[in-house]
């Protein structure tokens, strides 16, 4: 695990998020989402089709095919920092 970053990854995370979080238990509003692989893109826009809207605002949507290694998940992460505030 350590000669694949898996466990730099983990104490990364472990210090970036309280816990785990569900998209779907979120009450936040989103104009952009960005998903990263895509199982989970296609999971978001069934999720999406299916609740009832609320005050039919438009939500983007992109998917960034991101390989689950330590390497491509940190260029992963510059390429979308640079998407988002560009």
């Amino acid at each position: 695990y350590t000669q694949m970053g898996l466990l730099h990854m983990l104490d990364r995370n472990r210090r970036i998020k309280p816990r785990p979080e569900r998209f779907q238990l979120t009450k936040e509003k989103f104009d952009l989402l960005i998903t990263c692989e895509e199982r989970v893109y296609d999971q978001v826009i069934e999720y999406m089709e299916s609740r009832t809207p609320v005050d039919n605002q438009p939500v983007h949507l992109i998917n960034i095919d991101i390989q689950d290694n330590h390497e491509e998940a940190t260029v992963g992460s510059f390429l979308i920092c640079e998407l988002v505030t560009t």
